[in-house]
């Protein structure tokens, strides 16, 4: 149960959501998988997907980096990792194939 592709993913911490559009090793090109997850989940897991710095609350960075868009400050090779281990423990979870 291994991620091959990760098409499109975004990240919204307030909201609690990771958006995530891939395709498994087996999974065809003509083929994609798609769900939100919990963000929380990552961390339950052990993984940090999200820089440190966007851990601290806004009113305490003084500095905040620039021309960052979302996909840029989010770890991909840790989110693939994450998605990997969370559908091999929860196969019942794992989104069915819809064609592309």
């Amino acid at each position: 149960m291994e991620i091959k592709d990760l098409t499109t993913f975004f990240v919204d911490k307030e909201a609690n959501i990771i958006d995530v559009t891939f395709r498994l090793i087996g999974d065809s090109d003509d083929v994609i998988r798609q769900d939100q997850i919990d963000f929380d989940l990552t961390e339950e897991y052990g993984y940090s997907i999200l820089p440190d710095y966007l851990d601290i609350p806004d009113n305490e960075v003084d500095v905040e980096p620039e021309d960052d868009t979302e996909e840029d400050e989010v770890d991909k090779n840790e989110l693939i990792n994450f998605l990997t281990e969370y559908y091999t423990i929860n196969v019942n979870l794992l989104p069915k194939q819809q064609n592309y």
